[in-house]
């Protein structure tokens, strides 16, 4: 993701950590569209506390708020 949009957000990690929050980066592709990706905390997480419920909440959450 950081060769695509030229900076160091979001959060790039090789662990299994658990990342509570939606993270949002743009690029302008070659053809001059702009491309949003959106990276999301993942369901089944073994982080105690979290339920997929939990997740799917803030992941309407943001995209309600756009």
């Amino acid at each position: 993701m950081h060769l695509l949009t030229g900076n160091d957000r979001p959060y790039v990690g090789d662990d299994l950590k658990y990342k509570p929050d939606v993270e949002v980066a743009s690029y302008v592709a070659d053809d001059g569209q702009c491309v949003t990706l959106v990276d999301t905390p993942g369901f089944d997480d073994s982080h105690e506390g979290v339920s997929d419920v939990d997740i799917l909440e803030r992941i309407a959450d943001f995209l309600l708020s756009e």
